[in-house]
This record gives structure tokens, C-alpha cells and sequence, in this order.
């Protein structure tokens, strides 16, 4: 498997499992998951159109473009 891979689906399941254990409910963790997904697809979409492959950096960046998206994610749901 590429590296590429593991940590994609390991931040997918981390963060699924966090979401659904602070909202217990899916309706919400769900809507606090969008930002973050649309994020992380759109940052791989530009990459592809680009021709880039994933590196070092890319690596660093995305697991960063996701946390922030769900801690934003989160504040938003809570405070509304």
C-alpha cells in the first residue's frame, strides 16, 4: 500500500470516530465532516490537475487542511 493510502484512511477513521462520539448523532457529525472532506478532495483534485505527486509536504499539509477543517467543523455545530 502507499503511504498516501494508510493516511488517508487512517485520518477518515479518526476523525469519523471523534465526530460520532462528541455529537452522538450521525446527522451532525456528519455536517461537521463536510468542510473538512470537501477540503481534502479539492486539495487532491488540484494536485491531479496539476500533475503532482504526493510528497513530504503534501503529506504534512493534508492531515493540517483536515484538523482545521473539523475543529471548525465542530465550533460551527456546537454554537448553532
Amino acid at each position: 500500500l502507499k503511504p498516501m493510502y494508510l493516511v488517508l484512511g487512517y485520518l477518515g477513521m479518526v476523525l469519523a470516530i471523534a465526530a460520532i462520539l462528541d455529537f452522538r448523532n450521525l446527522r451532525d457529525a456528519a455536517l461537521c465532516l463536510l468542510p473538512p472532506v470537501a477540503a481534502g478532495g479539492m486539495t487532491v483534485g488540484i494536485l491531479a490537475l496539476l500533475g503532482q505527486d504526493f510528497n513530504a509536504a503534501n503529506l504534512i499539509v493534508l492531515p493540517l487542511i483536515l484538523g482545521i477543517g473539523v475543529d471548525n467543523g465542530v465550533y460551527v455545530v456546537h454554537h448553532c
